[in-house]
């Protein structure tokens, strides 16, 4: 967290990644976990997602040892949408099957964070119908989405 919080934001682009792969390669397996290596792994899957590559982004995620946290899914979800084309049922399954870690469990644990960007992937992919969808199933529940 602590590293996460240092690292410079100046950084952008490949540089960024290039600094952010040496990193989570020095991860072992039991850190890569969302209590431990969370911080990085997100940082790695948001930046292969804001330059469209959604093949990196999953591989980091998929490398997660047990469930992931709402950093990373917020992040694999936001690469979805911006990939082209937009990978709008990766989202959703990814979306409906989380394993976050928190208070609760399942849908009522997923924030509005991780369901915007769910939905932006599926407006992105002109899947209207399936936003609103997540809207109608996510919206009335406890999480924070206004």
């Amino acid at each position: 967290s602590q590293l996460a919080r240092a690292f410079p934001n100046t950084l952008e682009g490949a540089e960024k990644i290039l600094l952010l792969e040496r990193i989570y390669k020095l991860l072992t397996r039991g850190e890569r976990t969302s209590n431990v290596g969370s911080p990085i792994i997100s940082l790695l899957i948001s930046a292969y997602g804001a330059l469209g590559r959604y093949g990196d982004a999953k591989r980091v995620f998929d490398s997660l040892e047990g469930p992931s946290d709402a950093g990373c899914l917020r992040a694999i979800l936001f690469a979805c949408g911006n990939t082209s084309p937009p990978k709008w049922e990766e989202a959703l399954g990814l979306l409906h099957s989380s394993d976050i870690v928190g208070e609760s469990i399942g849908p009522t644990h997923v924030d509005a964070i991780a369901v915007s960007n769910a939905m932006i992937a599926c407006a992105k992919a002109d899947e209207w119908e399936e936003a609103l969808q997540l809207l109608r199933l996510y919206g009335g529940n406890r999480t924070s989405i206004v």
